[in-house]
């Protein structure tokens, strides 16, 4: 059961990901499931804070297309195993 409760954790984060314009491309490995959904998670608070860090510098609002830009300039690959969506 837990091993499901996980896998729904990987999927919420690479959708949450996605609403940044992100692709995981990593898969888990079998047995660290957990090691992996855990990796994401870091990762993707790492890239919630440059996000508001950078919306902050340049002066940008929400989640908008130039916003998203310069996230993906300076952020293309946040973490290993996620990249730019193309």
């Amino acid at each position: 059961m837990e091993t499901g409760i996980i896998t729904n954790g990987i999927l919420d984060l690479c959708g949450a990901f996605a609403a940044y314009g992100y692709l995981v491309t990593a898969n888990p490995v079998k047995g660290e499931e957990a090691t992996f959904e855990q990796h994401l998670r870091d990762g993707f608070r790492q890239l919630e804070s440059d996000f508001a860090a950078l919306a902050k510098a340049y002066g940008t609002r929400g989640r908008s297309k130039r916003a998203l830009d310069i996230l993906h300039t300076r952020r293309p690959n946040p973490i290993w195993g996620v990249e730019v969506a193309l």
